[in-house]
């Protein structure tokens, strides 16, 4: 963190994995022994910016948000790679209690969260949070200092010590909240492959001009997208339109939907209702600048 004026104590829990449970409920009792109200609860394999805890002290509330976590990610091994190993996914640790197909009440993870906005959820993971000392006090009055040992869903199946948590704060109707814009990174392992190389591949920016035909063939519609695209890839692009001979209704809208000066040419005589696409690309292919070796069969749609 960039300033340690929020600090007043800390507590380093080191434990293997089987202890996690006992050790965050070490630092419970390390809060309550103090004069602290909130505790910031991070783990090691962590993440954050050096303001993250500046933020989520801005948006938690003692009553009203007694624990406001940051946008976390679990890593998830989405289906066989082919290769003995997994291709691996991130996914948001913000969690809703949804009832499942088999009747069963679980903890599920959302597929998608709205960006730097603070939210409502069921659970999250401990990795990133912010807790006030109320919470542990609601807990301990009611279950002891049990906050982190691990409970037993309606499946019967073992939850983990951090959803446990989440489960005693339900049941005391005590809120969770998350903040889409405090952000982390989680260490994690993964299989790489060449799938990743590509994805992760930046292409270098275009330093050729270059001509663009786009043959119109009764959906101007597309045109608008399509522009917005290729501004957004380069600004060395000459874009020719092609309508089809006579078609002034679609040449003008084509004119509207452009968006930026340009000029308009028209062809003299002869029809292009016959040769179809591969003739209004061969106009405009003479007209353009730059020669293409091979007709293209496509028009934006």
């Amino acid at each position: 963190m960039s300033h340690d004026r929020r600090l007043n104590g800390w507590a380093s829990i080191k434990c293997a994995s089987g202890g996690i449970p006992e050790g965050r409920n070490e630092l419970g009792k390390a809060l309550l022994n103090s004069e602290c109200d909130w505790l910031f609860m991070v783990d090691a394999d962590m993440g954050f910016e050096p303001m993250a805890l500046d933020q989520l002290l801005s948006v938690a509330d003692a009553k009203e948000r007694p624990i406001v976590g940051g946008l976390c990610f679990a890593q998830r091994e989405a289906f066989d790679d082919g290769s003995n190993g997994f291709r691996c996914v991130p996914r948001p640790t913000i969690f809703d209690w949804v009832e499942h197909d088999d009747g069963h009440w679980r903890f599920t993870g959302r597929q998608h969260f709205p960006v730097n906005q603070l939210i409502k959820s069921a659970a999250t993971g401990g990795a990133f949070i912010l807790i006030h000392r109320s919470v542990f006090e609601k807990i301990k009055d009611d279950q002891g200092e049990t906050w982190f040992d691990r409970v037993r869903g309606t499946d019967g199946s073992l939850i983990g010590e951090d959803i446990s948590f989440f489960v005693r704060c339900q049941a005391l109707d005590i809120p969770l909240f998350i903040h889409t814009g405090i952000r982390t990174t989680h260490l994690k392992q993964l299989w790489l492959g060449e799938n990743d190389f590509w994805q992760s591949f930046y292409a270098p920016p275009a330093t050729d001009e270059v001509d663009v035909i786009v043959p119109v063939l009764h959906r101007p519609q597309n045109i608008e997208p399509l522009m917005r695209s290729l501004r957004a890839s380069t600004g060395l692009a000459t874009a020719w339109f092609v309508v089809e001979v006579g078609d002034v209704e679609v040449a003008d809208e084509v004119d509207n939907l452009i968006g930026y000066p340009h000029n308009r040419e028209f062809r003299e005589g002869g029809t292009t209702t016959q040769g179809g696409i591969k003739s209004l690309w061969t106009h405009a292919k003479d007209r353009a600048q730059v020669k293409f070796p091979h007709p293209q069969n496509q028009n934006p749609g």
